[in-house]
């Protein structure tokens, strides 16, 4: 959970906010799509891909009067498996953003895929994604991908032509750089 200076909050702290806005319309479908058995059975539970993957929150302190109009982009929900659109980062705490990848890097999650997280801070640190409490301290000012950029990927086949849940063959955007500052104390 943000608050309006993007510092991350607490959840034990969340009596004390409501959602003011979100990034998805109200009763948006959300379509799943799931993984098969060796019978061509759905896997309980087991979703490989999805229309939607995130509903972005906007939170208020309870008791706030400020009106002030809150405008969050709306992102395009997936038509299919291999075609996602780039989220808005910017506003977010850098920690919100992703997760540290098995090789060491900072990513973010699009179906099957991934993209990379190039970060530039403005005040020219290096930034640890190893280190929660360093990601904690810094904002999304900028990206260079513009949100609703559309990614898309194709899944790598096996000997019989059929595709991998999650072995991408190619995609078009690998890495979003994030221009950063410290978030303010």
């Amino acid at each position: 959970m943000l608050s309006v200076c993007g510092e991350r909050k607490g959840r034990n702290e969340k009596d004390k906010y409501y959602v003011a806005a979100q990034n998805l319309e109200p009763n948006t479908e959300i379509k799943y799509t799931f993984q098969k058995d060796a019978e061509g059975n759905d896997e309980n539970g087991l979703i490989s891909s999805q229309t939607v993957e995130e509903i972005l929150l906007y939170v208020k302190e309870v008791g706030n009067t400020d009106d002030t109009e809150i405008s969050l982009t709306p992102i395009q929900t997936a038509p299919d498996a291999y075609t996602y659109y780039i989220r808005d980062y910017v506003g977010r705490n850098l920690e919100e953003c992703g997760y540290l990848s098995l090789a060491g890097d900072f990513r973010d999650a699009y179906g099957a895929e991934t993209v990379k997280f190039v970060l530039i801070p403005d005040d020219g640190s290096y930034i640890d994604p190893t280190d929660e409490e360093q990601l904690k301290k810094y904002k999304v000012t900028e990206q260079n991908i513009a949100p609703n950029t559309e990614i898309n990927f194709t899944l790598q086949k096996d000997s019989n032509g059929e595709e991998y849940d999650n072995l991408t063959e190619n995609q078009n955007i690998e890495e979003v750089e994030l221009h950063l500052s410290l978030v303010e104390e």
